[in-house]
């Protein structure tokens, strides 16, 4: 066992200035990923931060005190910053390309919320800004698809009171009495791969991902082998013309299994579930895909020729009702306690369910309000993921080092 040792962290008063709500342990983890030198630069910037902070409650007082008369420091701070900025760029593409990301889920989204944080406090104008940020590019190989409508992310939050704020905001924008009610559908956020499939007069004609929200990439071939995906559309009451959006995923069972399968053949085996999916749908050879067991669930839709449902849980019964899987966990909920007891049932169900999830989302039902609330950047006002805590882990210390001061 290597050793490992507690590490001063008298930086992380600087960090905090930045970005307030600060998980130590996970923005830890995730800098300590950082190569050696990065490393060293980052936490030694925000060391010497601290140092002239000791008095500032927020960045304005940091700026006033410190900044202002240290020029030095600020071009140190950016440094840091486009270090940081850098790094989750390359976990973003490694994610997205090559499902290897160095981050967990809990790392990248502390990461990103840092390095969002410090572009605006440090006035710094990003190459790609993380807010916006969706997906990548189509990569080589597979042929693009401008999607109708774009696939737009979802805006995550991470606490109680954030989802009362999600709440409040959507009220204020509707203009709605404190007596009116609005409903919201509670579902599991699928850890997998969002894809978008066209369907013409009921028969499934295109498939593909997500890419950067507008081009996509073509993986109608490979979409084609997923079981849960019909070709024909069942039932009736469906438009001429739809895309169906959904995740396709593959079960903890299903990833065990092809685990075991690579090892056997002395193949790289994949670290998730999520990568295993992505890496499996994303592949040239369709037949690899073909081997490879994944699922799908439907939960939203796109450019649709005619209505077909008035809420979003009506439709998403509407595709269960058209041959498609959907999530049985999916719910509705009329006020913010009724949204908070959701998420804790599907919070205590993670462990057992036969899926990764990493969050929860929340949806305005009624389409017409869906409608007025439209969207801001590359998010929906109606919709919001509330993503779960980082996982909690025990670490086993070898030793500590103890340094005592002079005075």
């Amino acid at each position: 066992m290597s050793e490992r040792r507690v590490r001063n962290r008298d930086h992380l008063p600087a960090i905090r200035l930045f970005y307030p709500q600060v998980f130590q342990g996970t923005i830890e983890s995730a800098i300590d990923k950082l190569s050696p030198d990065e490393r060293k630069r980052v936490v030694g910037t925000f060391r010497s931060t601290s140092n002239y902070c000791l008095n500032c409650h927020d960045f304005a007082e940091l700026e006033q005190q410190v900044l202002s008369k240290r020029p030095s420091l600020v071009e140190r701070l950016r440094d840091a910053a486009r270090i940081l900025y850098r790094f989750y760029i390359d976990a973003d593409d490694r994610y997205n390309f090559t499902q290897d990301s160095p981050l967990s889920d809990g790392e990248f989204d502390e990461l990103r919320k840092l390095v969002i944080l410090l572009g605006k406090e440090l006035r710094i104008q990003w190459e790609e800004d993380p807010e916006e940020r969706v997906g990548p590019t189509p990569r080589d190989g597979f042929g693009k698809v401008r999607h109708g409508a774009a696939m737009l992310s979802l805006d995550n939050i991470f606490s109680d009171a954030d989802v009362y704020d999600f709440v409040d905001r959507v009220r204020r924008f509707l203009s709605l009495r404190r007596d009116e009610p609005v409903a919201f559908t509670v579902d599991p956020k699928i850890d997998g791969l969002s894809v978008s499939l066209l369907y013409l007069k009921g028969e499934f004609v295109r498939a593909s991902t997500r890419g950067d929200s507008h081009v996509g990439e073509n993986v109608t071939a490979n979409v084609a082998t997923i079981g849960d995906v019909p070709e024909h559309l069942r039932g009736s009451g469906w438009p001429d013309s739809i895309e169906i959006r959904g995740e396709v995923f593959m079960s903890k069972h299903d990833f065990n299994e092809l685990n075991r399968r690579e090892e056997a053949a002395g193949r790289k085996t994949f670290a998730n579930p999520r990568n295993a999916a992505a890496g499996s749908l994303r592949q040239l050879d369709v037949q690899v895909t073909n081997s490879r067991p994944l699922s799908f669930f439907a939960y939203a839709w796109a450019s649709e020729s005619s209505s077909f449902a008035v809420s979003q849980f009506e439709a998403v019964k509407k595709f269960a009702s058209w041959g498609f899987k959907t999530n049985p966990l999916t719910t509705l909920a009329d006020s913010v306690e009724d949204i908070l007891r959701a998420y804790r049932i599907i919070e205590e169900q993670r462990p057992e369910l036969p899926y990764d999830i990493d969050g929860v989302v929340y949806k305005v039902d009624l389409l017409e309000l869906q409608h007025r609330l439209g969207f801001v950047s590359r998010h929906p006002r109606w919709a919001i993921a509330h993503k779960f805590p980082a996982e909690k882990a025990t670490t086993l210390l070898d030793a500590i080092d103890i340094q005592v001061g002079r005075t």
